[in-house]
């Protein structure tokens, strides 16, 4: 059984799944209010990021985990991606899901086979987002909008 944590979500991968629990970031975006108080790049940057109002932006920001992955779980469903790692189940509105589990790659494993060819995901960068799976290194991490409309335009 191997457990990590990012920034959005915890991942326990045990029996040949990956358990992604959508973490809530309540005390994070409280401490988060005066910055974007007394910062107007802080503040501007926030709202582009999480949403166009402060309640929306909020709000996406205390559960970017349940978004992200409502965002894998629907981009599976609709898609069924070669490209990426199946994502099977969604638990409790998207608090969990569960996908297949990937053997982790190295940075150089990622470099030597390119698995988007040319093009480059921004959000996707980094070999802990990748994994092997079926024999081929895929992408583990889909839940950013960004990430799944670049996914849809190069299918």
């Amino acid at each position: 059984m191997k457990i990590s944590s990012g920034k959005t979500r915890f991942v326990i991968v045990a029996r040949g799944r990956a358990y992604k629990y959508g973490k809530t970031r309540l005390i994070r975006s409280a401490l988060r209010v005066p910055f974007l108080v007394l910062s107007k790049r802080l503040r501007l940057r926030f709202l582009e990021r999480y949403g166009k109002t402060y309640f929306r932006a909020m709000m996406s920001s205390i559960f970017a985990g349940l978004i992200a992955n409502r965002i894998e779980y629907s981009y599976w469903q609709r898609s069924r991606d070669k490209r990426v790692v199946p994502t099977t189940k969604m638990l409790f509105c998207g608090f969990v899901i569960i996908q297949e589990e990937a053997t982790p790659v190295t940075e150089i494993d990622l470099e030597v086979a390119k698995p988007f060819g040319t093009f480059e995901i921004p959000d996707a960068g980094k070999a802990h987002q990748f994994g092997r799976h079926s024999g081929t290194i895929k992408l583990v991490d889909y839940g950013e909008t960004p990430t799944c409309r670049i996914l849809e335009k190069t299918a």
